[in-house]
C-alpha cells in the first residue's frame, strides 16, 4: 500500500476544511467539558473548585482524544450512523466503570478518561441529531428504548415525501435520527445537500431537495443541518445560513450538552452520596484526585536488616497519609525480584501494609547489589498501567518509583532513563559502602557521580543520603509528597559540578504568584560538605533563623522553605567539590498542568489546530513536531526554551497563547539528538517575569517508525502494510521487529531489519483479512527494538478497516509536468481509466538539500496544498485520454528546486499518481 494513501483515507473525515466531521470540534467540547465541570457543586462547593485545574486538563484531554483514534471510526463513541442505542450503552457502560473504579481505589487516570469520554458522547448526541431541530426530548441513558431491536429509529423518514416537506422544515417531529452515515468503514457522507458539485458522487445521487439527505441505513433522515459542530460551518457558508436559524441550532445544541453533561456529573456524585460505593468523602477525594501510581522499590539483602524496621515505619506513615495513592510493591535481593503489583482499595492497602510488615530480609553481603532488574520489574508495572489506560506517550510523567536501598548498584549496572520509562525516580540511600569498595581505585570511586542521584536529577525526582542518618526516612517522604503537590510549580532542576574553590551563583526569578518557596540543594556524596548560601532581592544572606524561614537537612539534602516571597531574582550560591543539584519549587496559582507532543496529521501538511495530532509512538531525533502546555493561569506572553541537565540552552521557541477559556500555548518544535527539559518563561498577567519547569528530562529515540494510520482491505484479502523505518544516528544498526493486532488476524513480517546509518528502509507486513467480515476495525501494533540496545526502540499503530468493497484504483496517469511561466508554473497531466476516480489532489513542495523529488514528507521543508479549497474533478476519460491544466501563481524563489505531486482519488483509497519537478 502507498505510504500517502494515509492522506485521503484520513482526509475524508476532514474533506472540506471548514466542516468538522466526527463532533462538536475540539475548542467546542473543550468549552463545554470545562464548563460543566466547574458548574457541578458538592454541599453547595464546586466539585472542581481552584487548584484542581490538572484533574480537569485530563478529562478534557480524554474527552478531545476521542475524536482520535482508536475511538475515530467507533460510531458509538459519536452516536453517529444511527448508532443511538450503542452510544447510549456506552455511556452506561462507562459510567459503572467510573463507579467501579472509584469504589476499587482503581485507576485514577481511568476515572478521567472515562469521564472525558462519556461527556463526549453525550455532547455528540446533541450535536449529532434532529433532537433540537424537532424539540425532542432525549433520556441518554433511555435512548435504546426509542430504537428497534436493529438499533434504528422506531419511526424513520422513508415515508415522507421530500417534495412536501417546507424548505425550512428540519425534520419531522416524530422521528430522531442520528449522525454521519458511512457509506464504507471510511467513507462519511453527511454533507449539505447544495452546490452539488463539491460531494461525493455516491452521496449526491442520495440528496433530495435542499432540505434533506436521504442516507444509509435505508430511510434515515439525514438533514443539512444534523450535525451541528461549529457556528463557524454556518456563518463561513456559501449563503451566509443553510437553513433560517442554523447559529441558534448550534447554540441550542451546545447549552443542551452542557445541561446533560453536568446531569451526567450529577448522576455520579447521587450514586456516591447513596452510600453503597463506600464512604463519600474518600469517594469524592479520589474523583478529584488523579494521582498517578507511585511504586516502591525496597532492597532487602542481609545489610539492610539494620535499617529496615525504619524503613518499614515510613512506608507505613506514608501509605496512611497518601491512601488515595495507586501503590505497587517490588523488591530484590540476590533471589530473583518478587514483584507484587498493584495494592487497591482498603483491603489492597492493607495488604501492602501487611507485606511491608513481614517483608524478609537474606543474602547481600557483598556491598554492591543488582537493583536493575528490580527497577525494570517496576518499569514493567507502570507499562501496563499505561496501557490499560490507553495512554501511552500522552503525557511527560506517568509516576514515581522509591527506592530503599543501602547499597550503590553493581559496577557492571549501567542506569538511564530508559529503566525507568516516563517516571520520576526517588532514591532514599541508607548506607553507603562504596567508601569500602576495594573493586575500584581512589579516583574512579562513585563519589561525584552516584548512578541513583543523577538519574533522580533527569526523571525530576531527588536523590537523599541518609547513610548517617536512617531515621529521618519520614521527612525525606515528607517533601518527596511536597514537590509533587498538585499546587506546585518547579523553577529550577540543575545538576552542577561543582569545581573546588569556584564557587557558582544561579540566579532564580521568583514570581508573584508564588505563595511558598522552597530552594533545595543536594550534596556531594563522599565529599565535604558544600556551601549553599541564599540570597534575597538586595543581596542579604538568607539565615536559618530568618522570620518566615524554615530551614531542613536530612542527609545530603539541605533546603530553606520561605513564606510569600518578595517578587524579584532571588541567587544561589554554591561551592565545594562534585556532583550538586538544585532545586527550587514552590506553591502557585500559576503552574503547568499537562503537557502534549501533537504532530501534524499526513491527511495535510499545515500545523492548524484542525491539522494536529497526538503523537504517534515516541518522539524521535529532528522530528518537527507542536509542543501544546496547558497553564492554570494565561500569561501576557511566553517563550519556550529545551534545556540540558545542566541548564544550558539547546534551543528556544516563540510560544503562541490562545485564548479565553482553553489555556493552551504551542511551539513548534525540533527534537533535539540529546536529552533535554522544557522551559517557559514569560510574563504573568500581573506584569512580572516568571520561569516553569517540566523537569523530567526527555529523551529523543534515535529511530522513527511511521506507517498510514488507517488502511482499508477487502475481506478475503492479504492487505501489504507499508512501514518505514528511520535509522537516525551515524552507524548501522539492527532492530527486532514485532507486530500484533487486537483481532488476531495472520500476519507475516521480518523478524529483524539492519538499516544503514541516516537512512530509511521500507517493511512490509502482510495482513491476512479474513473471508466474510465487514465493518470490523482491526488495531495492528508495529514496534521495532535496537537488538544491541533495548532502551532504544519505537511503534506505531495502524488501524485497518475491511470491506466487501473493491478498493482498488484503477486510473492511469499518463503524463506529468511543471513548467515555469511568466505568472508561476504551469502544471500538467493527462488520465486514462477514470471511471472510478473522484478526483485529484494537487500539491507543491520545496525538496530538503539533497534531495530530489520523492512521494515522503519527511523529504521536504515545505509543502503546499495546491489543491486545498478544491479539488480538481475528472473529466470522466475511460481508454481515451483526458488532459487537464493547472496554474500555480506564485513567485519562485531564485535557485530554489521545486517539485509537484499529484494523487488520485477515489471512494477508498488515494494513491500517488506522480512527482515531477518543476522545469
Amino acid at each position: 500500500m502507498n505510504y500517502f494513501k494515509l492522506i485521503w483515507v484520513v482526509g475524508i473525515i476532514a474533506l472540506f476544511s471548514n466542516e468538522a466531521v466526527l463532533a462538536f470540534e475540539p475548542y467546542v467540547h473543550e468549552g463545554i467539558t470545562r464548563e460543566a465541570l466547574r458548574e457541578v457543586k458538592v454541599d453547595g462547593t464546586p466539585l472542581f473548585e481552584e487548584g484542581y485545574e490538572d484533574v480537569i486538563a485530563k478529562i478534557v484531554s480524554a474527552n478531545r482524544r476521542t475524536d482520535q483514534s482508536p475511538t475515530l471510526l467507533d460510531e458509538t463513541a459519536h452516536a453517529d450512523g444511527n448508532h443511538l442505542g450503542g452510544a447510549s450503552e456506552r455511556i452506561h457502560r462507562l459510567f459503572e466503570q467510573i463507579m467501579d473504579d472509584l469504589s476499587h481505589n482503581n485507576h485514577y487516570r481511568a476515572v478521567s478518561h472515562s469521564l472525558g469520554t462519556a461527556l463526549h458522547t453525550i455532547q455528540d448526541i446533541y450535536a449529532h441529531s434532529n433532537s433540537v431541530d424537532s424539540s425532542i426530548p432525549i433520556d441518554i441513558f433511555g435512548l435504546k428504548d426509542n430504537l428497534d431491536d436493529k438499533g434504528n429509529p422506531k419511526i424513520l423518514c422513508e415515508s415522507i415525501d421530500p417534495e412536501s416537506l417546507p424548505s425550512t422544515w428540519a425534520f419531522p417531529t416524530e422521528g430522531l435520527v442520528s449522525g454521519y452515515y458511512a457509506l464504507s468503514p471510511t467513507i462519511i457522507c453527511a454533507f449539505p445537500c447544495v452546490a452539488t458539485t463539491i460531494f461525493w458522487p455516491k452521496c449526491v445521487t442520495q440528496c433530495s431537495k435542499d432540505s434533506q439527505c436521504w442516507l444509509l441505513p435505508k430511510g434515515a433522515c439525514c438533514h443539512q443541518q444534523l450535525n451541528k459542530d461549529t457556528d463557524k460551518d454556518i456563518r463561513n457558508s456559501p449563503n451566509g445560513s443553510f437553513v433560517p436559524g442554523g447559529i441558534k441550532k448550534f447554540e441550542s445544541a451546545r447549552s443542551e450538552a452542557i445541561i446533560e453533561s453536568e446531569k451526567y456529573l450529577n448522576r455520579i456524585l447521587a450514586e456516591i452520596e447513596s452510600g453503597k460505593y463506600g464512604d463519600k468523602d474518600l469517594l469524592i477525594n479520589r474523583l478529584r484526585g488523579d494521582k498517578p501510581p507511585v511504586i516502591l522499590v525496597v532492597d532487602t539483602t542481609g545489610s539492610m536488616s539494620k535499617n529496615i524496621e525504619e524503613t518499614k515505619k515510613a512506608i507505613r506513615e506514608t501509605i496512611q497519609k497518601q491512601g488515595d495513592v495507586l501503590f505497587g510493591l517490588v523488591t530484590y535481593n540476590d533471589e530473583p525480584v518478587k514483584n507484587y503489583g498493584y495494592f487497591l482499595g482498603k483491603k489492597g492497602i492493607e495488604g501492602l501494609e501487611n507485606e511491608i510488615e513481614h517483608l524478609e530480609i537474606k543474602g547481600g553481603g557483598d556491598c554492591r547489589e543488582n537493583s536493575k532488574p528490580a527497577l525494570k520489574a517496576a518499569k514493567k508495572l507502570f507499562d501496563s498501567y499505561s496501557m490499560n489506560m490507553g495512554m501511552k506517550e500522552e503525557t511527560m510523567t506517568i509516576g514515581k518509583i522509591i527506592l530503599f536501598t543501602d547499597a550503590p548498584p553493581s559496577l557492571l549496572t549501567k542506569l538511564n532513563l530508559g529503566l525507568i520509562g516516563e517516571n520520576s525516580f526517588v532514591s532514599v540511600q541508607l548506607g553507603n559502602c562504596s567508601q569500602q569498595d576495594n573493586q575500584r581505585s581512589a579516583s574512579s570511586r562513585l563519589a561525584s557521580q552516584n548512578p541513583y542521584q543523577l538519574l533522580a536529577d533527569q526523571s525530576g525526582g531527588l536523590f537523599f543520603d541518609l547513610s548517617k542518618e536512617p531515621s529521618k526516612i519520614s521527612e525525606a517522604l515528607s517533601i518527596v509528597w511536597e514537590v509533587d503537590d498538585r499546587n506546585t510549580s518547579s523553577i529550577v532542576n540543575r545538576g552542577i559540578n561543582l569545581v573546588a574553590n569556584t564557587p557558582l551563583t544561579v540566579e532564580i526569578p521568583i514570581d508573584g504568584t508564588l505563595s511558598k518557596v522552597t530552594f533545595l540543594v543536594t550534596e556531594p556524596v563522599d565529599h565535604p560538605p558544600s556551601t549553599f548560601i541564599l540570597r534575597n532581592l538586595d543581596g542579604t544572606e538568607i539565615q536559618s533563623t530568618t522570620v518566615g524561614v524554615t530551614y531542613q537537612q536530612i542527609g545530603s539534602v539541605r533546603s530553606y522553605k520561605l513564606d510569600n516571597p518578595s517578587a524579584g531574582t532571588w541567587q544561589v550560591t554554591l561551592a565545594g567539590e562534585g556532583l550538586t543539584s538544585l532545586r527550587v519549587f514552590g506553591e502557585s496559582t500559576l503552574h503547568i498542568i499537562d503537557t502534549k507532543l501533537l504532530s501534524a496529521t499526513e491527511r495535510q501538511f499545515s500545523l492548524s489546530d484542525e491539522e494536529l495530532g497526538p503523537l504517534m509512538g515516541r518522539m524521535a531525533i529532528g522530528s518537527e513536531l507542536v509542543l501544546e502546555i496547558d497553564l492554570t493561569v494565561l500569561p501576557q506572553s511566553a517563550s519556550l526554551a529545551l534545556l540540558r541537565t545542566d541548564g544550558s540552552v539547546i534551543s528556544t521557541s516563540e510560544l503562541v497563547i490562545s485564548g479565553d477559556t482553553v489555556k493552551h500555548i504551542r511551539a513548534n518544535v525540533t527534537i533535539p539528538s540529546e536529552p533535554f527539559m522544557i522551559s517557559v518563561a514569560g510574563i504573568t498577567a500581573e506584569g512580572g517575569k516568571f520561569v516553569r519547569l517540566l523537569p523530567r528530562m526527555l529523551t529523543p529515540q534515535p529511530v522513527k517508525v511511521t506507517a498510514l494510520p488507517i488502511a482499508v482491505a477487502k475481506s478475503g484479502t492479504t492487505l501489504p502494510l507499508e512501514v518505514t523505518l528511520k535509522n537516525l544516528i551515524n552507524q548501522e544498526a539492527t532492530y527486532k521487529m514485532k507486530a500484533s493486532n487486537t483481532l488476531n488476524w495472520s500476519a507475516t513480517f521480518p523478524e529483524s531489519v539492519t538499516i544503514a546509518a541516516n537512512t530509511s528502509q521500507q517493511v512490509i507486513i502482510n495482513l491476512e483479512v479474513p473471508k466474510d467480515i465487514s465493518e470490523q476495525v482491526n488495531s495492528v501494533a508495529i514496534s521495532v527494538e535496537d537488538s544491541a540496545i533495548p532502551d532504544i526502540n519505537n511503534y506505531t499503530e495502524i488501524l485497518v478497516a475491511a470491506t466487501h468493497e473493491d478498493t482498488s484504483l484503477a486510473v492511469k496517469l499518463l503524463s506529468f509536468n511543471a513548467q515555469a511561466i511568466q505568472t508561476g508554473t504551469l502544471v500538467e497531466w493527462q488520465s486514462a481509466h477514470e471511471e472510478d476516480l473522484l478526483a485529484y489532489d494537487l500539491w507543491r513542495g520545496i525538496p530538503k538539500v539533497g534531495q530530489e523529488c520523492t512521494t515522503h514528507p519527511e523529504d521536504y521543508e515545505a509543502i503546499t496544498h495546491l489543491t486545498a479549497e478544491k479539488f480538481i474533478y475528472p473529466l470522466g476519460g475511460t481508454e481515451s485520454e483526458s488532459p487537464y491544466q493547472f496554474i500555480d501563481n506564485f513567485t519562485a524563489i531564485d535557485n530554489t528546486s521545486y517539485c509537484y505531486g499529484l494523487l488520485g482519488i477515489e471512494n477508498n483509497e488515494s494513491r500517488w499518481l506522480g512527482v515531477t519537478p518543476r522545469q
